[in-house]
Formats: C-alpha cells, sequence, structure tokens
C-alpha cells in the first residue's frame, strides 16, 4: 500500500487497573501530567512562596482574609502552628497565659487560660497541676485565705482547695444569666471572714463559707467589674473595700467590719476623672496608707487615704506614642523647637515646632520616644514639654538663656528618653512590698513592660530596663519575704530577688503550654480505637476512655477555619485554639470549649461545632457538641440559648466535618451524617440524618466540598461524591486498585485532598509504601470525570481563592506557589506519559512506520519515544528518543509492526507541552 496518514487515538485519563490489551487506546504510566479538553498536557511547575519553612510535616493549611482584608494562611505541623501572611512565618503554637498570681502557706499559685493552674514552694520551680475541672474556662483571678485557695473565672465558675491537689469546681448562681454564663474577673478575702467576688455585668456577691453567696449592689451599672480590694485587718476593725473597673469606674465601701455588712452597704462613687479607659487593677498599701488603681491607656490613679473620695492621676511609665506638646505661660513664638526622636512607625527623625504664645503647639508626628528638645534662641520663660495628661512628662519646666538643649528629666524616662510604646498600653497588675520601712512598688503591662517606684503616693516611676518578657504581663506578686514574680502572655513566668525589683529578672522554665495529643508525627499501625468499646478499660483492649494513650496510633493532623475575622486551630484530640490576629500572640484556648476534640468546624448560622469530645465530662469520639449562635464560648444548654451535644451511633469515632451547602456533613469512620439546622427550635436546634455507611472517611483531611459537590477517599478505598442526595461512588474508577495497592496503610490518615478549581480537578496525596509522608497523588477531573496519578512530596495543599496561586508544602515544610511556570523551583520538572500498545491501522497487517507528524502546543522541548513490535505475546522495543521542538513538523522513525506505544517525556528547564492528535506515516511492510 502506498504511505498514508493514520491518527493515533487515546481516550484522555490514565488507566492502571485493566490488562494490557483492554487498556488499548489508553494512557496507563505517566507522572507530573493531566488532561486537558482530552489532551495529555504538563501540569503547571512551583515556586518557592518564601525563605522560612514550618518545623514538623504540615497536615492542615487554611487561608482568610479578616476585616481590614489582610490575607493570612495558617498551617499545623505535627509539632507547631503557624500563620504567614506569605512573607513573613509566625509560629503561634498554644502556649497559654498567666493570669493572675497568688501566695499563701507557703506556697505560689499562677493561674491563666485553658483552665491551667500551676504551684511552686519556691517562687522558681513550677509544678502544672492536672485537670483541675475548670474545663478550658479561662482561670481570671485566684487568692489565698482562711486556709483554702480560691480560683475564679469564665462561665460563672469557681475553684476551692485546701491543699492544692484536689479541687471543687461549682458555679455562682448570681452570675447566671438565661442565655449563658458570665465571667467572675476578681476574688479577695478581707483576712478576717468575708469573701468578695466581682465580675461582668456588675454583678458582686459575698460568702463567708464560698457555698452561700449573697448578692451586694456596687453601683456599677452594667460596667463590668475588674478588681476589688481592701484595707481590713481584722474583724470589727474600720474597713475600705474599693471596687474598679469598665468606664473607669472606681467605687468605695467603708465602715466597721460586721456580718453581711458588704452586701447591705451602699456603694459610694470615687472620683477618678476617667470614662474612656477601663481600670484593672487596685492595690492597697497599709504601711504608706496608699491606694492605687492602674489600666487601659496607661492611668495610673493614687489616693493617700484609707477611704478615698477621689484619685490622683500619676506618671506611669507605661505611656504610649502620643502627640508631643509644647506648653509656656509666655510669648515663645520666636523659638524654634526642634524634636528628636523614633516614631510609632519606628523612624528616626526630627520635627521643627515654633514655639506657643501664652499656649500650647503640639507636633504633627505621633512620637515613641523623644531623645533631644533642642531651642533655636534663648527661653525666657518656662516652657514644659510632654502630652494632655502629663505635660511636663518629657522636660518639666525650665528656661534657656541661650539657644541649647531642654533637659529631659520627666518622671517617664528611661535612661535620658522617654520610652512609648507603639500604642496606649494597659498596666494589668500593680502588687507593693514593705521592708526596711520603705514601700516598693511594682506595676505590670503590655510590651513586657514593669515599672518601679517607692513611696507613698508615688508619681515618680521608674521603667524596668529588662524583664526578659517581650509580651503583656498580666499579674505581679511579692511574698513578703522579697522575691518577686511576674506572669503574662506565652505562660511567662519571671522573678527577681532584688529589693526594688529594678534589675535582676530571670525567665523561669514554664509550666504553661498546650495540653494536647502527642505530637505523632507518624502513625504506629494497628485497629485503632475500635479495637474495643469506647467505655472499656484500655488495659482489657478499649482505650476511648483514656484519649492520650488511645491517640498514639494517629498521626497528628489538624482541623482549621475561621471564626469571624478570627483563625481557629485544632490539633486532633486536642483542644480548640483560636488566633486573634496579632503575630506576637500565639492562639489560645477557646474559653469552655470542650477539653478534647477530635475535629472543629464553623457552620454557616456561625455555631462552632466540636465534633467527637469530652463535653459531658468522659471523652466520647462520637459525641458532637456545639457551642452557641455568634458565641464560641457558651457551650452549655441553658433556656434561651442555642448550645448544646448529640451522640451519632454509626462508627467508632467522628474524624471529621465540613460545612456544605444547606447542611453541615459529619464523617466518622464508616458512615456520612447530615447535620441541619432548625431555626427557631433552641432545645433541638440540629437535626442529624444518616446519609451512607460503610462509606466513612479514610483521614481527617480526605474531603473536600467545591460548591454543591462533596468528594472524599474512604477507608474501604473508594472515593466518593455527595450532592445532597445518596452518597455515590466515583465509578468507573480505572486506577482504584492501583491507589490501593500503592497505599501505605499505616499512615493513610495523612491522607490530604486538595481541589483545584480552575482545572476542574480534586487531587489526593497519600503514602505510598514504604514512605512516611504523601508521596504520591491520584486526582479526579470531574467534569470529564477522568482520572491520573503520578508522585509529588506534598503533606498539605490549599486551593487558590483568597491567594492568586494554590500552595503545597511539602516535606521539609517549604511551602510552594503552584501552577506558576513550568519548573520544579529553580530545578527542570520531568514529566512524562506513556500509552497502552495500540493497534496501527487495524492491526491486521504488520505495517511500516516512516515517521510521526507532531502536533504539540510546545515551549522549550520534549522527547517522543516510540515502542513497538509484529505480535501481542512479543516484548516491546523501543526506539530512541526523537527530540521535538516547537519548529518540529515531524519526527523519522523507521519501524515495523502490528502494534506500537508511544511516550511523551520532558526534563529541560522551562520546557512545557500539551499534546494534540498524532498522526503516523505508515505503508504496508515487505513481510505480513
Amino acid at each position: 500500500m502506498p504511505f498514508k496518514l493514520a491518527s493515533l487515538k487515546f481516550r484522555p485519563g490514565m488507566v492502571r487497573d485493566d490488562t494490557e490489551y483492554s487498556a488499548e487506546g489508553t494512557w496507563v504510566d505517566g507522572d507530573k501530567v493531566r488532561f486537558y479538553r482530552g489532551f495529555a498536557e504538563k501540569l503547571g511547575g512551583w515556586q518557592r512562596q518564601q525563605s522560612a519553612a514550618v518545623s514538623g510535616k504540615c497536615r492542615g493549611l487554611f487561608a482568610w482574609s479578616d476585616n481590614t482584608g489582610n490575607r493570612w494562611l495558617m498551617a499545623g505541623t505535627h509539632t507547631d502552628l503557624y500563620v504567614t501572611d506569605t512573607d513573613t512565618l509566625y509560629n503561634i503554637t498554644g502556649l497559654g497565659r498567666v493570669r493572675s498570681l497568688c501566695y499563701g502557706n507557703g506556697s505560689w499559685l499562677a493561674v491563666g487560660e485553658g483552665g491551667e493552674a500551676a504551684y511552686s514552694i519556691d517562687g522558681t520551680s513550677w509544678t502544672i497541676l492536672s485537670d483541675i475541672g475548670f474545663g478550658t474556662s479561662v482561670i481570671r483571678d485566684c487568692a489565698y485565705g482562711n486556709g483554702t485557695w480560691v480560683i475564679v473565672g469564665d462561665h460563672a465558675q469557681i475553684g476551692k482547695s485546701t491543699n492544692l491537689s484536689s479541687w471543687e469546681i461549682g458555679t455562682i448562681n448570681a452570675f447566671i444569666g438565661t442565655r449563658s454564663r458570665a465571667t467572675i474577673y476578681a476574688v479577695k478575702y478581707d483576712g478576717s471572714s468575708t469573701w468578695v467576688l466581682a465580675g461582668q455585668g456588675g454583678v458582686m456577691v459575698t460568702s463567708t463559707d464560698l457555698e452561700t453567696f449573697t448578692t451586694a449592689a456596687p453601683d456599677f451599672g452594667v460596667s463590668d467589674i475588674y478588681d476589688v480590694q481592701h484595707t481590713q485587718q481584722a474583724f470589727g476593725a474600720s474597713y475600705c473595700w474599693l471596687a474598679c473597673g469598665g468606664d473607669g469606674k472606681v467605687r468605695r465601701l467603708s465602715g466597721v467590719a460586721s456580718a453581711g455588712v458588704i452586701a447591705t452597704t451602699t456603694w459610694s462613687v470615687v472620683s477618678t476623672g476617667v470614662s474612656d479607659a477601663a481600670f484593672w487593677t487596685l492595690e492597697y498599701n497599709h504601711d504608706t496608707t496608699t491606694w492605687i488603681a492602674a489600666g487601659e491607656r496607661a492611668r495610673l490613679m493614687t489616693a493617700g487615704t484609707a477611704v478615698p473620695s477621689n484619685m490622683t492621676l500619676q506618671k506611669s511609665s507605661f505611656l504610649a506614642g502620643r502627640y508631643v506638646t509644647i506648653y509656656s505661660s509666655g510669648n515663645l513664638s520666636g523659638v524654634s523647637f526642634t524634636i528628636s526622636g523614633t516614631t510609632t512607625r519606628n523612624e528616626v527623625t526630627t520635627e521643627a515646632i515654633t514655639g506657643p504664645n501664652n499656649s500650647t503647639v503640639t507636633s504633627i508626628k505621633r512620637w515613641r520616644e523623644i531623645t533631644q528638645v533642642a531651642a533655636s534662641t534663648a527661653v525666657p520663660t518656662n516652657v514644659e514639654v510632654g502630652y494632655a495628661e502629663d505635660r511636663d512628662a518629657i522636660c518639666a519646666a525650665q528656661t534657656l538663656g541661650a539657644a541649647g538643649n531642654l533637659v529631659i528629666a520627666g518622671a517617664d524616662a528611661s535612661g535620658g528618653a522617654v520610652d512609648w510604646g507603639p500604642v496606649d498600653e494597659t498596666i494589668w497588675d500593680v502588687a507593693a512590698y514593705n521592708t526596711g520601712g520603705t514601700t516598693y512598688w511594682m506595676a505590670a503591662g503590655d510590651n513586657g513592660k514593669l515599672a518601679t517606684a517607692s513611696g507613698g503616693s508615688p508619681s515618680s516611676w521608674t521603667q524596668v530596663a529588662t524583664t526578659t518578657a517581650s509580651q503583656a504581663l498580666y499579674a505581679v506578686i511579692n511574698n513578703t519575704s522579697g522575691r518577686w514574680v511576674a506572669g503574662g502572655e506565652n505562660g511567662a513566668l519571671v522573678t527577681t530577688t532584688g529589693t526594688a525589683g529594678t534589675s535582676g529578672w530571670a525567665a523561669l522554665t514554664s509550666p504553661f503550654g498546650e495540653e494536647e495529643a502527642p505530637e505523632n508525627e507518624h502513625g504506629s499501625g494497628g485497629p485503632g480505637w475500635g479495637a474495643g468499646g469506647w467505655s472499656d478499660p484500655r488495659a482489657e483492649g478499649g482505650g476511648w476512655s483514656d484519649p492520650a494513650d488511645a491517640t498514639e496510633i494517629y498521626p497528628r493532623t489538624w482541623s482549621l477555619g475561621k471564626w469571624g475575622q478570627y483563625g481557629i486551630a485544632n490539633p486532633r484530640f486536642g483542644q480548640i485554639r483560636e488566633w486573634r490576629l496579632d503575630e506576637d500572640v500565639t492562639a489560645q484556648v477557646v474559653s469552655g470549649s470542650p477539653r478534647r476534640v477530635n475535629a472543629v468546624m464553623v457552620t454557616a448560622e456561625n455555631i462552632m461545632v466540636a465534633l467527637g469530645s469530652d463535653q459531658e465530662g468522659t471523652f466520647d469520639p462520637m459525641l458532637v457538641a456545639w457551642s452557641d449562635v455568634a458565641d464560641n464560648t457558651t457551650w452549655v444548654p441553658q433556656s434561651a440559648n442555642y448550645a448544646g451535644n448529640q451522640r451519632l451511633s454509626e462508627g467508632g469515632f467522628i474524624v471529621t466535618g465540613k460545612p456544605a451547602k444547606g447542611e453541615s456533613l459529619i464523617w466518622s469512620d464508616t458512615a456520612l451524617y447530615s447535620m441541619v439546622f432548625r431555626p427557631g427550635d433552641a432545645d433541638i436546634p440540629f437535626e442529624f440524618t444518616l446519609i451512607g455507611n460503610n462509606c466513612g472517611l479514610i483521614g481527617p483531611n480526605a474531603a473536600a466540598v467545591v460548591d454543591g459537590s462533596t468528594f472524599w477517599m474512604a477507608r474501604n478505598g473508594a472515593f466518593y461524591l455527595y450532592e445532597g442526595a445518596l452518597p455515590l461512588q466515583l465509578a468507573p474508577n480505572p486506577v482504584q486498585q492501583y491507589v490501593q495497592g500503592l497505599l501505605e496503610r499505616v499512615d493513610w490518615e495523612e491522607v490530604y485532598c486538595a481541589p483545584n478549581i480552575a482545572r476542574n480537578e480534586i487531587w489526593w496525596f497519600f503514602p505510598r509504601t514504604g514512605q512516611d509522608d504523601c508521596s504520591d497523588y491520584v486526582a479526579f477531573q470531574f467534569v470529564d470525570k477522568i482520572w491520573f496519578t503520578g508522585t509529588m512530596q506534598r503533606t498539605a495543599m490549599l486551593d487558590r481563592g483568597i491567594f492568586d496561586r494554590p500552595i503545597g508544602v511539602d516535606w521539609d515544610g517549604v511551602f510552594w506557589w503552584h501552577e506558576i511556570g513550568h519548573n520544579a523551583g529553580d530545578d527542570p520538572l520531568t514529566a512524562y506519559v506513556k500509552s497502552a500498545p495500540l493497534d496501527i491501522d487495524d492491526g491486521d497487517r504488520v505495517l511500516r512506520v516512516d515517521s510521526v507528524v507532531t502536533d504539540f502546543v510546545l515551549s522549550g522541548s520534549c522527547d517522543l519515544i516510540c515502542s513497538y513490535r509484529r505480535y501481542p505475546q512479543d516484548t516491546l522495543r523501543t526506539k530512541d528518543a526523537l527530540m521535538v521542538t516547537p519548529t518540529t513538523r515531524r519526527v523519522d522513525t523507521r519501524f515495523e509492526g502490528r502494534q506500537m506505544a508511544i511516550e511523551i517525556r520532558s526534563d529541560g528547564v522551562d520546557d512545557h507541552w500539551r499534546l494534540g492528535a498524532l498522526r503516523l506515516n505508515v505503508s504496508t511492510a515487505g513481510r505480513r
């Protein structure tokens, strides 16, 4: 026969489960190749996102925008939690907060976030107290009196102990409304007979036995009360109680102590002149008869009487960046003042200001630090430099006989310069210590600041040069024997034995931190929790009641999302944490949420849902618990809220859940449930429906929701689609057996599902046999319903949306932008696709193939490799690779056979190709 052109036609997608003959006309092998409009093409490349990398294996990615439009990416690894704006990587692993400190009966007590508490007998070595029964609620304050330790905090909770080891936890009815439970911020003992507790909404109660509580009337309206303090030393003596809180309120109760007097006596207003800032702390010193109240916007007030009617504002050294003002009662309009220093934007600069005329002039810059104030000529009349609250804070009243520098000698100066923070700062706590006839004061606040003062009604405060803390310190105390201890953000505990506390501060090893599941890098195999009943003791083959041990077989994965504009994160079998957009502050436990959670999700109704939890005391891996609407701290059902819980029956444990269209979906290890909100029904707000059995999820990250369609990989090895009816297997699936045979089952919980919507694809990354981490992928193109496979070391992947490109994380914790360029970072991206042997023409005769007419969309080059044979049982013989470039019209290849297979391969920098319709130039061979 003469030469003619014969088409090579291949069905799109890969077939890896069929026999060689049944796979004729298909692609049977390949890597880094997808299918576009039915034709094979090389995948898009990837480029490194940032130089930093996360520590540990990434097992969770989530992206969102906050209310100001900032874009964030959260990443959870088997060891840590991170956020990044793609330029800078921040480790926000939850380390808790120390909220309060107290001392009594020879022991220190520190309490804080997540219901955590720790004690010390020397102030330097601290021991965590295991679960004391406060759940994850924040412990706001602690106190010691009458042989009893008392703690109070969120959700109207109170705890008491006589030995720091066994605790009795309860709630106080006065702080419980019809919808939620309010916070108790403060607890104090008067040293004689009475406890006073106060908190949210201006509620205050008193008690003499910590069993019965009587409501008092402190005249706070609905403003919160943040602290209470007293002067009383003995029953029957004169006393004065102060309470401080929101809106600058301070109230006083005084008289002679007698039973019930605090509950029945009217409180009086203490004038502060402050209404735009809350007072967070009160301290009284008996030796100097001095009260101090301090709080937001660096407000620090003093009173030099035991029963004050007003308080005086003092300079605190906690003032933040302000507009500097020059004050004078004379005419200085001919004097130019040059201010030098650092602005709140960390810009080292100067600003010239013309002097005032019996008035004030104000800078246009907001200053963080002032290093010099220079006058251009003589200053014949007093001039002060400061700000509204402290007009001589930088330079007290001065005159100059000639041009020169004013003396920077304000009370806030530290080393000759006013040390201001970048924003207005809060003073969180104040403590006093008496020794040698002198009273020393210590104030703790934002940015790790401590400031000292001495004497009565101190007006001169000096900032401690080095505290070893860089973030907020919420509590400070001296145990009356000379040791100062301060605690705050990230579980920080710092101490010094310096009498005045001006130096010698050292960081302690903090016991505060995340109480989570083991940081498992990989699974260890075995049947898992399904081995025994969920209530059986572990020693008898169960383990549900011992989650710390039971989770040892699972790799640590993350459930990530957002609550409003904040990021939320739950390490599997750990606590739910919330990150509030401050890069310097770690994610904190959501107060009141369950202590152990399999996974977390947020429904369309703004309800946080814990999937598998210990909400009812004992961990139940099939219990679904949820918060009130728009309140992720209220989880206890009450008459007017939507909080509640429901146990599911099908399965051994809940794997994860995801919001979907009109419902939320929950997977157990064996089944799929639908969770639908019922508006208006607070008693039963959710309806649960079993959608399908024997389709449970293989791992917490193995599902994806795309518009109204949900895709997942099941534990039975099948792939499923759900679109509001019944779960349907994605069939036919010509690669399913191949994937099942390749999958490393010990680590199958690491399977990670990621859509690529721009390409209409759903990808699953999985570990192959012999690999600990995801090394391979299987992908489904859901428009053409085709499958393809390949290799790629990605432990987590996120589709574009918030960010312009998909994001993947490799085994080394490096972030990569995907679908960008044609290379694997700086290296070539090797890609290939192979066909099964197919008949040349009709296959009934031996044909001679003289050349292949190429049809490519191509940049760079690729190789075309042909294999051929005469008879089906013959071994395929492979020709040398033929290079194809953008100008190649055909490639010459000479062989004779009935069948042939082709391979397209590229391994050069910037190579990219998409295959079209290849044709062969064939004729009849000389032998049949």
